[in-house]
């Protein structure tokens, strides 16, 4: 049995017999989890457990800073707290909220045609767009600008008119 599973367990066992388990600190239950911030699997995984156990945190544990505290309660409850009725969510928008932040940017090859590179900038709206060799490997960026100075050129080297 996991640090959590245990101790989840017992503050599950310790509200079925009325009494009310200390507070925590988000930094001390993140650690029940072998966790140290609140990404997105972290999260999730959190959940999972406190749903298992049929508890949730007061306030939700994704809100307070990391060095405040939280209660734990039976799923579904409401805070009897009152302090806890003016805790509200962070309203900061974090990185990991976005969905591009867990997908690979939209980019083109080196060897990709000026054609596909177009496509793609009108389709997604882009003015410039990433050339990547693999995921993480950026060999330099193509916009309008590049493009319309590529297309201006003869190709003998001399420009239009």
């Amino acid at each position: 049995m996991s640090l959590a599973d245990g101790k989840l367990k017992s503050i599950r066992s310790q509200i079925k017999k009325g009494v009310a388990p200390p507070r925590e600190r988000v930094r001390w239950f993140l650690l029940w989890f072998g966790a140290e911030r609140r990404g997105w699997n972290v999260v999730r995984h959190i959940r999972s457990k406190l749903d298992h156990y049929g508890l949730t945190t007061i306030p939700n544990f994704e809100y307070p800073p990391i060095d405040g505290y939280i209660s734990f309660a039976n799923a579904g409850e409401q805070a009897s707290d009152t302090n806890s009725a003016t805790i509200v969510p962070d309203p900061t928008y974090r990185i990991g909220r976005l969905a591009s932040a867990s997908s690979p940017p939209v980019s083109v090859k080196p060897d990709s045609t000026l054609q596909q590179a177009v496509t793609l900038m009108l389709t997604n709206d882009f003015s410039q767009l990433p050339v990547m060799t693999t995921e993480r490997e950026v060999k330099g960026v193509i916009s309008w600008k590049t493009i319309g100075s590529r297309l201006r050129k003869r190709s003998d080297g001399r420009n239009l008119g």
